[in-house]
C-alpha cells in the first residue's frame, strides 16, 4: 500500500505536499496536496525515514497495519484499507472532481481505471435525477 512506502523526505508540510515515489506504474509517482487534517497528521509522524516504520526492523515501512485490523475484528466489520481508496475516488466524484484531476490524484493510468473505483450512493443519484429534472424543465419552455 503507498501510503506505507512514504518517508519524511516525501512530505513538504510547508507547501502542504506529498510526493508518491513508489508504484506499480508510472502514474502512481505522484505529487498530491494535502488536506488540513492529513497535514496534522503526517506532522506528528515526521521522523527521519518511513512514517510508518515496521516496528521489527525501522529501515523497511509496514505492509499492513495491525491496529486496523484489530480494530475490524473486534468491532465484526468487513472493512480493508484499501476500501478506503473506493470510499474516496466516490467521495470526490461525487463532490463533483472532474474525472481527469480524480485519474491524477489517486495515479491511475486512465479514467476508465478511475472508474472502478466510483461508487455513487442512492442518494447522490436521486439529488442527480433532481438537477436533471430541474435543469431540462426550466429550459424547454414546459412549465
Amino acid at each position: 500500500m503507498e501510503v506505507y512506502s512514504l518517508r519524511s523526505e516525501n512530505v513538504n508540510l510547508k507547501t502542504g505536499y506529498v510526493f508518491v515515489a513508489e508504484g506499480k506504474t508510472k502514474f502512481a509517482r505522484r505529487t498530491i496536496p494535502l488536506t488540513p487534517k492529513a497535514k496534522e497528521v503526517l506532522e506528528r509522524r515526521m521522523k527521519p525515514g518511513y512514517l510508518f516504520p515496521n516496528q521489527d526492523d525501522p529501515n523497511r515501512h509496514i505492509t499492513q497495519c495491525r491496529s486496523h485490523d484489530d480494530l475490524v475484528r473486534k468491532l465484526k466489520l468487513d472493512v480493508r484499507i484499501y476500501d478506503f481508496r473506493h470510499t474516496f475516488g466516490s467521495r470526490m466524484a461525487m463532490a463533483g472532481v472532474d474525472l481527469p484531476t480524480l485519474k491524477e490524484l489517486m495515479g491511475h493510468s486512465t479514467i476508465a481505471v478511475t472508474m472502478k473505483y466510483i461508487h455513487p450512493t442512492p442518494e447522490h443519484k436521486i439529488e442527480a435525477m433532481r438537477k436533471y429534472t430541474s435543469h431540462n424543465y426550466s429550459h424547454s419552455g414546459v412549465e
